[in-house]
């Protein structure tokens, strides 16, 4: 959701509520309370909210009196209608200000002619007194005469709200219903949403409260309350006007486009469906570039080694940049600016991260500045081109760069900045002592399993670290599906393959040949270095080559090691046809209004993946591989990968074994949905490999039960 923040809502509402219970009532009938419905309308979200915490919820009754202030006194009374009608200067009584409120009678008119009397009857004989005698009849009636002219009507007396209005008060006729109503006289801030979730607008409780007694009216919202962008949102096939306040949209269509390219509708400019980014040439203006990246203390000393020297061209670009914590953070930290209308200018990135951002249309395509042919110049008057030349082009590492391009429309849009993959670890004196190959292939490793499961009983033979890599990798080896970026074909790895090897490493993990990350309840590198004989142990660790220093056991007190480590590509179904995954991060751009900021940005990415000894020095930190061949040409890059061993020289042997690999790279289709999709597939390994069959015919149902299931779950969220 854009900007919602419940537990600042919920707060803001509970102290609204206390002031109303216990605050300074307006001017008119004292003190009121909120009523006890709405009340207990704003318990239920304090509930919501405990619970969600893992607290254990107050009592309707603790809470109230939790919340609930001393009463306040009583204001004075307000002015009635009727006294304010005294107080302009009228007389009289309260019925005569009711007659005055129906406005003056009009003149009379003036009386008709009389009709002519009729003629008298004549009289009869006097009776002798006695018994009264009955009546006699009725004369008729005489001719009526005519009716008079009416007279003109007198002018309409004011009403009671024209009055309320003339005295200096503001409000619609509902106002000052209230206002007679309540007997008072409240000033209201604006309508406030409290939402819950992921509701939307017309989903939410709106309250106001008045500025003067914190008094509190609420309401359902309703359509009205949407907040619409006054300018289309779009991306390279529709647009759209989104609600600022929740995830709403409306008049969502595909764009209708003139000669040039360009929607008549929302004015994007749009050409073969892909969103234009002119690449602007920098001019040498002064601008701040925002960089957000997941850097170490260690990688950062380094960043911040280097930035001078990029500035020594470029001294009016100022670089900004902030650690976010991990990957998961930077992409929630990006997404949530992006709802605001924000965003870093460049940031480290992963393909799936990219994809959720140009949800928004955010993300520069990189074709036109990776071909800019503009000069740019240096602070010294040395110039260089805007883009990259062939030969800067040439020396990445192909797999690395092209990961840049693993998108539906095939444009670029990251640069690689370092690189690493999973390797196998292996404990190489365990392995010599008992005459044990390294393992090829699955087959191979089902083999070797066997073997340390007969010898070491209580141990486990190996552990994969990544649950979801371990299930992505087995279905690119097997050349089986398991996503697509396109649209009505994203989820497509419940097929007979993947069910078949779920199937085949469950009765593995039945006879105790590997443990995962999420089962054993850490990373299996833990079980890799131990030493001590009696704990459990692994012989094998697949792995990042990043965490290297994580796979080399402590030394022993006399500096030794207790045993080397050997480095290999992990098993493939096919060796002619080896695969591998492809991390650790990249770069991307983001639209900003100011080119030249993006332009700025561009040359500080070129520079990071350009700069030799920029490169070295962040690989040599860590079990990254630099992403362009010259880093190794480097001397003291070389040197450092001369150096390479199973022990102290364990971060260099991880990274030939990366580079060496570098063919069998794959990158897995980046779609909204591509992180859903790899955190299912990591929970579904683990789940078909644990879960008792009971209520299961064979092992074969239990997993297509839940394949089906986690499909049936995807497809709800984000569509086929």
């Amino acid at each position: 959701m854009k900007g919602k923040k419940f537990l600042t809502a919920l707060l803001a509402t509970l102290s609204c509520v206390c002031l109303a219970m216990g605050g300074v009532a307006c001017v008119g009938s004292g003190s009121q309370q909120v009523e006890q419905t709405e009340i207990e309308k704003v318990y239920a979200q304090y509930v919501i909210y405990a619970e969600a915490q893992g607290q254990e919820p107050l009592s309707y009754e603790e809470w109230l009196a939790s919340i609930k202030g001393e009463s306040g006194k009583d204001g004075v009374d307000g002015k009635s209608a009727y006294q304010i009608w005294l107080d302009n200067g009228n007389t009289g009584t309260q019925a005569d200000f009711l007659e005055w409120l129906k406005g003056q009678d009009g003149a009379d008119g003036k009386d008709g002619v009389d009709g002519k009397d009729g003629q008298d009857g004549k009289d009869g004989i006097d009776g002798k007194d006695g018994a009264d005698g009955q009546d006699g009849v009725d004369g008729k009636d005489g001719v009526d005469g005519e009716d008079g002219s009416d007279g003109q009507d007198g002018e309409d007396g004011k009403s009671a709200y024209q009055i309320w209005l003339d005295n200096g008060n503001e409000g619609t006729e509902e106002d000052f219903l209230n206002w007679l109503k309540d007997g008072e006289s409240h000033t209201y801030g604006e309508w406030v949403a409290l939402y819950v979730g992921d509701e939307y607008c017309n989903e939410a409780f709106f309250y106001r409260t008045c500025i003067d007694c914190a008094k509190m009216e609420w309401k359902q919202g309703t359509d009205d309350d949407h907040v619409w962008c006054e300018d289309y949102a779009h991306n390279k096939a529709q647009h759209w006007i989104e609600c600022e306040a929740c995830d709403a949209v409306k008049d969502a269509e595909e764009h209708s486009l003139d000669n040039e390219g360009v929607c008549v509708v929302c004015h994007a400019e749009i050409q073969n469906n892909v969103v234009v980014h002119e690449a602007v040439p920098y001019d040498g203006s002064e601008v701040t570039v925002t960089f957000y990246h997941t850097m170490g203390a260690m990688y950062r000393e380094i960043l911040d080694e280097y930035i001078p020297v990029f500035n020594e061209m470029y001294p009016n670009i100022t670089i900004s940049h902030d650690n976010m914590g991990d990957y998961d953070g930077l992409r929630d930290q990006i997404t949530y600016e992006l709802a605001a209308g924000n965003s870093p200018t460049m940031a480290y990135c992963y393909p799936d991260h990219v994809a959720l951002y140009n949800e928004k249309n955010a993300v520069v395509s990189l074709d036109d500045y990776i071909m800019s042919d503009a000069i740019v110049t240096h602070a010294d008057g040395t110039t260089e081109t805007m883009g990259y030349t062939q030969a800067q082009i040439n020396d990445f590492i192909s797999a690395f760069f092209e990961e840049g391009r693993v998108y539906e429309d095939g444009k670029m849009y990251t640069l690689p900045i370092m690189k690493s993959t999973e390797v196998l670890y292996y404990n190489k004196t365990a392995f010599e002592e008992n005459g044990w190959s390294v393992p090829t292939t699955w087959a191979e490793m089902e083999e070797l399993c066997a073997k340390i499961k007969a010898k070491y009983p209580n141990d486990i033979p190996f552990g994969y670290d990544n649950e979801a890599n371990f299930f992505i990798t087995l279905a690119e080896q097997f050349g089986s599906p398991y996503t697509s970026s396109k649209k009505g074909e994203y989820f497509l790895f419940n097929n007979d393959t993947n069910r078949a090897f779920m199937e085949e490493m469950r009765s593995w993990y039945e006879a105790g040949y590997f443990t995962t990350e999420e089962i054993y309840g850490s990373y299996t590198s833990n079980l890799f270095t131990e030493t001590d004989p009696d704990r459990l142990k692994i012989f094998m660790c697949i792995g990042s080559s990043a965490g290297a220093p994580y796979q080399c056991p402590s030394k022993n007190e006399d500096g030794s090691y207790p045993f080397e480590v050997g480095v290999a590509m992990i098993p493939q179904v096919d060796t002619s046809n080896p695969k591998a995954v492809l991390q650790g991060p990249s770069v991307c751009l983001f639209e900003k209004e100011n080119p030249q900021e993006t332009a700025a940005a561009w040359l500080f990415a070129k520079f990071l993946t350009t700069c030799v000894e920029y490169q070295a020095r962040m690989s040599m930190q860590g079990g990254y591989a630099p992403v362009i061949k010259s880093a190794q040409e480097h001397p003291a890059y070389a040197q450092f990968l001369a150096s390479a061993d199973g022990n102290a020289g364990l971060q260099a042997a991880v990274i030939k074994q990366a580079l060496a690999q570098a063919d069998a790279y794959y990158v897995s289709p980046a779609f909204v949905g591509a992180t859903a999709a790899r955190q299912t597939v990591g929970e579904l390994l683990q789940t078909c490999l644990v879960t008792p069959l009971t209520g299961y015919a064979s092992a074969a149902d239990l997993i297509k039960a839940y394949f089906d299931a986690a499909i049936t779950a995807l497809e709800y969220d984000y569509g086929k």
